[in-house]
């Protein structure tokens, strides 16, 4: 009797570690199938945001708009439309040495369903100073949130 007691409490022992072990497994697979963000491209909530910037008719002593070239994809792959300034927040975070916030003022799509440019201005009479910015940009759709970074060398 004894033994035939010790049996089936090794045997629920084993049955134990081998859901244990099947579990770990499936939890191994789902985590392999999502993929990681790389550093160009950050996914936070439901939208992929990718910014490059241009200082093409900006420049240092001007008020020129700078270019943010926007791509917006949902966590599908699929372009996001339809979005105007009030989607857009821009905030430089780093800017040359005396340089100031900015404004948004304009937000077109582009050719391409997804793209966007934003061009952006210093707040006030501020004028662009020599230096790397880096824009800190964030695109909101309703409850869908992306951000992600642009840099530009103002010379």
């Amino acid at each position: 009797m004894c033994f035939e007691f010790e049996y089936l409490y090794w045997a629920k022992l084993e049955e134990e570690a081998r859901q244990r072990k099947e579990e770990e497994q499936r939890q191994q697979a789902a985590a392999q199938k999502q993929p990681a963000p790389t550093p160009a491209q950050h996914v936070m909530a439901l939208l992929i945001v990718t910014a490059f910037s241009e200082d093409t008719i900006a420049a240092p002593g001007n008020r020129q708009p700078n270019y943010i070239v926007v791509s917006i994809t949902d966590a599908n792959g699929i372009p996001v439309t339809g979005l105007a300034a009030g989607n857009f927040k821009v905030d430089p975070m780093v800017v040359g040495p005396g340089g100031a916030l900015v404004n948004i003022v304009g937000v077109n799509a582009g050719r391409l369903p997804g793209f966007y440019n934003v061009n952006v201005v210093p707040i006030g009479t501020q004028t662009w100073k020599s230096g790397v910015y880096i824009f800190a940009v964030a695109v909101e759709r309703g409850a869908d949130k992306g951000q992600t970074l642009a840099t530009v060398l103002m010379d």
